[in-house]
C-alpha cells in the first residue's frame, strides 16, 4: 500500500495524486499518447501507464533486495511452532453461548522489521461443518480474513492460510476466533511445554499469546478480551520472520525517481517492441520512440545508482546485518 500512486497521472479518465511528487507526464508521458500504442491486453492508455508503474515497483523491489542481499536477513526464520496442541484424550470442552473463542497471538516488534506468516489453522471439534475462523487486529478491531474450515467431528480439520501479517517496527496484536456458540471441541492446550505454567499463556523472545474468548456482540479489541484455559479446539501454525517490504515502504521517497524513469522505459518498450496498432505515435515515431527508450533506461541507471548510495542500513535490528560498506554500482538486467 505504501507505494500506491507513488507516480501520479494527471490526464486520464481519474487522476491519482502523487505522493512522491513525481507525475508520469514529467518524463513528457501522457495518458493520450498511450491510447496509441494499447492493444486488446489495456482497457485504455491510464491502464497501461498503471502497469508499468506496478512492474517498475516491483523491478526496483528486487533489484534492492538483490543488491544488499548480504546484509539482510530477509529469508531468516526468527521463530516457527504451532500454538494450540490437541490432547490425546479427547476430552471435551463445551463451547460458550454468544462467545468467540481462540488465541491471541501478539508479536513485540518494536526494534525489527518482523512479520507474522500463518501457514494454517486448525479446529478439532465435536462437529461436522463449515466453521469460519476470523483473523482480527486487536489495535483497529477489523476483520482481516475469514478463514473456511471444514471439520469433520473429532477429526483435526485443517486449512491453509499461507499469508503474511505485518507492522513496521510496532507491535502486532492478532487474534484467530470462531463462535463457539453450539460447539462443543476437543481439548486443545496453547502449549506443550506449558500446561499450566505462567497463567496458561505462553511467551518467548518474539510472541505472547494465551487462549482468549469474549462476547460476540462486544468490539474485537484488547480490552474485550478474557483469558481461558484452552483454545476451544483451534490451533495456528505459523512463524515470525524478517520482513523486507516493510523496510522498502520507510525509503519509499528515495525509489520514487527511479520507479518514474522505470516505468518510462517500460511503456516506451511496450510502445516500440508490442504494439500491433497502426499508428503515427506506434510508426511515424518508431525510431524517436527507441531514442525515447535509451533515454530513460539511462536516466533510470543514473537515478538508481545514486538511490542506493544513499540507503542507510538499520542499524542495531535483529533483520539486517552490519553494515561496514555498501557496493553502489548497479548492473541492469
Amino acid at each position: 500500500m505504501c507505494f500506491e500512486n507513488i507516480i501520479g497521472i494527471k490526464t486520464g479518465c481519474s487522476t491519482p495524486v502523487s505522493t512522491s511528487g513525481f507525475y508520469i507526464e514529467d518524463t513528457g508521458i501522457t495518458s493520450t499518447e498511450c491510447e496509441q500504442y494499447i492493444n486488446k491486453d489495456y482497457a485504455s492508455g491510464q491502464s497501461l501507464i498503471e502497469d508499468k508503474i506496478s512492474f517498475a515497483v516491483s523491478q526496483i523491489k528486487t533489484l534492492i533486495g538483490n543488491h544488499f542481499a548480504s546484509y539482510i536477513n530477509v529469508k531468516s526464520l526468527i521463530d516457527s511452532q504451532v500454538l494450540g496442541t490437541t490432547q490425546d484424550n479427547l476430552v471435551a470442552k463445551s463451547g460458550i453461548a454468544s462467545n468467540y473463542g481462540g488465541i491471541n497471538l501478539t508479536l513485540n516488534n518494536s526494534d525489527s522489521y518482523y512479520s507474522v506468516f500463518v501457514n494454517s489453522v486448525s479446529l478439532q471439534l465435536d462437529y461436522t461443518g463449515d466453521v469460519n475462523v476470523l483473523i482480527c487486529n486487536l489495535l483497529t478491531g477489523e476483520i482481516l480474513d475469514t478463514v473456511v474450515v471444514n471439520c469433520v467431528e473429532n477429526a483435526i480439520s485443517t486449512t491453509l492460510v499461507n499469508k503474511v501479517y505485518s507492522s513496521s517496527k510496532q507491535k502486532l496484536d492478532l487474534v484467530f476466533i470462531y463462535d463457539t456458540t453450539g460447539k462443543t471441541s476437543i481439548n486443545t492446550i496453547l502449549n506443550s511445554d506449558c500446561v499450566t505454567c505462567n497463567g496458561y499463556k505462553y511467551s518467548n523472545t518474539y510472541i505472547t499469546s494465551a487462549p482468549i474468548y469474549f462476547p460476540t456482540a462486544d468490539l474485537k479489541i484488547k480490552s474485550s478480551l478474557s483469558q481461558g484455559t484452552h483454545t476451544f479446539g483451534l490451533s495456528v501454525n505459523y512463524s515470525v520472520q524478517c520482513s523486507l517490504d516493510k523496510w522498502l515502504c520507510q525509503i519509499a521517497n528515495l525509489m520514487a525517481l527511479p520507479i518514474l524513469y522505470k516505468a518510462s522505459a517500460e511503456i516506451m518498450n511496450y510502445a516500440v517492441y508490442f504494439t500491433k496498432r497502426n499508428t503515427s505515435n506506434a510508426n511515424i515515431d518508431y525510431e524517436r520512440n527507441k531514442e525515447r527508450l535509451a533515454m530513460y533506461e539511462a536516466k533510470f541507471s543514473e537515478a538508481m545508482d545514486a538511490t542506493l548510495k544513499k540507503i542507510v542500513m538499520p542499524k542495531n535490528d535483529r533483520c539486517f546485518l552490519c553494515n561496514d560498506e555498501f557496493r553502489t554500482s548497479i548492473i541492469l538486467p
